[in-house]
């Protein structure tokens, strides 16, 4: 693929002196937390805001867009069609790099600097970066994401570390233990935590009133209304707890609603459930299939909880997309991102469970947390109130363009850095 014509015709549009920024999602707009992430950065970095110059930013894929909705407003996508799949290339980057660093080539020479990118979470997406820097150094700086906090991770980073200009951990476990792996880059390692958007229309200061949530909340005349919205699967989010949830709450006598957003290995035992809730009303379950951001905020508005039940996670995109709307997460306390956004009593419940408890055991802490928070009548009309606030002064996805753009300028401006051949 010969992407050069296609760059050229946008150049336009950006700011051509800052560094361009290219994200590499060989597997596509899949769901999840790091498309999420790459394309409202993308967004926001397009559009410029406050002091931040409009940048231009790619993503880069090889096996299309399906199962996400949100690729539009001005972000620069680019199929390098015909490229098998990454994950499956078994150390063999032959067929990708070529057309990797002609794309790489092509966005460096029309700005007239190096080319900032970010590989995927795959070592083999470093694996080709990597080798664009050994023929030309010049034209690119990579820059190393860590989003979640599982050793593979750490590891990709540890390795590829000599030819990473910067490195980036989603939260301060990820970005602490990173500093004691390699305490000679300490100065290049970065706590640069997510953001969302937020909007306006609760007030400028992120203020806002939500629906009454009053002595009824969790009754038959007003059952809780939980929301996970995410991938379905078992071993990180562990969806098995969330789906025994609402009859752990019921056995407490709270009535509730459960809404799961999403696709993934686990929505048929999802929709089993869904179809298996008790007659009477004590508690119901809904799936609703991955849907636009829209819906997604609308589904968010209507609920009060968010809930999440994660082995382990990063940082997670939709515990704060909720929290910007106004819902009290319900969040395992695991080491890595929810300390950096949850005050356990504050702004959300903290729930002590270990990775290797049942799923019933980790619904009926969740369900006691809640129950003990319902009994304080108007603790979680106060905890939403503040996990909006939280959300909007440390988490606006303009905060994190600003981080990410001062990340790029440093970068960009750093010598180039090249893979050691003996390696």
């Amino acid at each position: 693929m010969a992407p050069a014509p296609n760059i050229a015709e946008r150049a336009s549009r950006v700011n051509v002196a800052a560094a361009p920024l290219v994200i590499f999602l060989p597997d596509g707009l899949t769901l999840g937390g790091v498309t999420t992430w790459a394309v409202r950065l993308a967004r926001t970095l397009a559009r410029g805001c406050g002091g931040v110059l409009r940048r231009r930013v790619t993503i880069v894929s090889h096996t299309g867009t399906t199962g996400f909705a949100d690729a539009s407003d001005g972000i620069d996508y680019i199929e390098l069609s015909g490229l098998p799949s990454l994950r499956e290339a078994a150390g063999d980057l032959g067929p990708f790099i070529p057309a990797y660093r002609a794309m790489i080539e092509g966005l460096s020479t029309l700005h007239g600097t190096p080319c900032v990118v970010c590989p995927s979470s795959l070592g083999d997406a470093y694996g080709i970066a990597a080798a664009v820097s050994m023929t030309q150094p010049e034209i690119i700086r990579v820059v190393g994401w860590q989003h979640s906090d599982i050793a593979y991770d750490t590891q990709v980073l540890t390795h590829y570390e000599p030819v990473l200009s910067a490195i980036v951990g989603v939260s301060t476990h990820i970005t602490d233990r990173l500093r004691r792996r390699m305490p000679w880059r300490t100065s290049d390692i970065a706590w640069v935590p997510y953001g969302v958007e937020m909007e306006d229309q609760h007030g400028a200061d992120g203020s806002f009133t939500r629906r009454e949530q009053g002595a009824t909340l969790g009754t038959r005349q007003r059952p809780l209304r939980l929301i996970y919205t995410g991938r379905l699967e078992h071993e990180q989010k562990r969806i098995g707890a969330l789906l025994q949830l609402p009859a752990q709450l019921a056995a407490l006598n709270i009535a509730s609603q459960l809404t799961l957003v999403g696709d993934g290995p686990a929505s048929a035992k999802a929709d089993a459930a869904c179809h298996n809730c008790p007659e009477g009303g004590a508690y119901t379950i809904q799936r609703i299939s991955a849907v636009g951001s829209r819906r997604v905020v609308e589904l968010l508005d209507d609920a009060d909880a968010f809930v999440l039940a994660s082995r382990y996670e990063g940082l997670s995109v939709s515990m704060l997309e909720a929290m910007s709307r106004g819902c009290v997460p319900v969040v395992t306390s695991v080491e890595s991102g929810s300390r950096d956004a949850v005050e356990h009593g504050q702004n959300g419940l903290l729930v002590d469970v270990s990775p290797g408890d049942s799923d019933v055991d980790v619904a009926r802490t969740m369900a006691r947390g809640i129950a003990d928070s319902l009994r304080l009548r108007g603790q979680m009309g106060r905890m939403s109130v503040a996990a909006r606030r939280v959300a909007y002064e440390r988490f606006s996805i303009e905060r994190h363009a600003a981080l990410v753009s001062e990340l790029c300028d440093r970068a960009a401006s750093a010598p180039p850095r090249t893979w050691p051949a003996t390696r």
